[in-house]
């Protein structure tokens, strides 16, 4: 057992600052440009549209340099002046891109159509609680598989510890208002009676995604430092179960959307 430990701790490496600079920073850059704005130009941009200490243009070429570090803060604003996915910024995937405006069918177009739709009948909560929920969890699911993916080999090469970190806090945040709806909580206390059954299989999932954000995100800071190896298995198998649920999701949209013919499972 020892040899085979010795032999993978020789393969972590403790997470960079100067990696995860550069990684934000070149992400950054990309998703100015993309936007065709100067580094002047989108300071003044977040400035006006959030709110914090002022940033600058010196600021702005500092984080695309890597020479300092783009915190969650200060990403979390720029993204939000940009319409960006923090995750965008703070992960470095500017290949992503949300969905346009007015791209998906609102919730209320979707409940008025279900209400004249004569075939929509059964069991189960009201049909604008199913809705909502459908509605919210089509808003989530690009954003975990997008959030997935860079935790993916294939995207960023090896993922840092504090990648991790970050991922799985924009994942708990993300999740956080569709647990607290009015839709989720009611679903979720119907239970799985006949007509709610998929629902609640919908809302279990998200549920489990919320909880596997909060349970990954509570040991990563514990005050007990585990080894890099323990951490880095630990978040693996995270990154699988995550991997799972995104499955789960998109499948009980699906089967929910088989009786809300006013919702696209497309639409993200």
């Amino acid at each position: 057992m020892i040899p085979n430990v010795e032999k993978k701790a020789m393969t972590v490496e403790i997470p960079s600052s100067e990696h995860i600079r550069a990684v934000r920073g070149s992400a950054l850059k990309q998703a100015r440009k993309a936007a065709g704005l100067s580094a002047e130009r989108l300071a003044q941009f977040v400035n006006d549209r959030t709110v914090g200490s002022d940033l600058t243009r010196h600021a702005i070429y500092s984080y695309e340099q890597g020479k300092v570090l783009l915190s969650r803060e200060v990403g979390h604003r720029i993204a939000t002046a940009l319409q960006l996915h923090p995750g965008q910024l703070l992960l470095g995937d500017p290949e992503y891109a949300p969905p346009a405006p007015g791209s998906s069918q609102s919730a209320s177009d979707a409940l008025e159509t279900l209400r004249e739709d004569a075939t929509v009948s059964g069991g189960g909560v009201d049909v604008g609680l199913r809705v909502e929920l459908v509605m919210g969890a089509q808003r989530l699911l690009p954003v975990a598989e997008v959030l997935l993916r860079l935790l993916q080999k294939n995207k960023l090469g090896r993922v840092e510890i504090a990648g991790y970190l970050d991922v799985f806090h924009l994942l708990l945040e993300d999740t956080l208002p569709l647990t607290r709806s009015n839709a989720f909580l009611e679903i979720q206390a119907f239970g799985d009676a006949p007509g709610n059954e998929h629902p609640f299989a919908l809302a279990a999932a998200v549920s489990r995604l919320h909880g596997l954000a909060d349970a990954t995100l509570k040991r990563l800071i514990a005050p007990d430092h585990e080894s890099p190896v323990s951490l880095y298995e630990y978040c693996e198998t995270q990154t699988q179960a995550l991997e799972k649920l995104t499955q789960t999701i998109r499948g009980e949209i699906d089967a929910c959307n088989t009786r809300l013919p006013g919702v696209s499972a497309d639409a993200d």
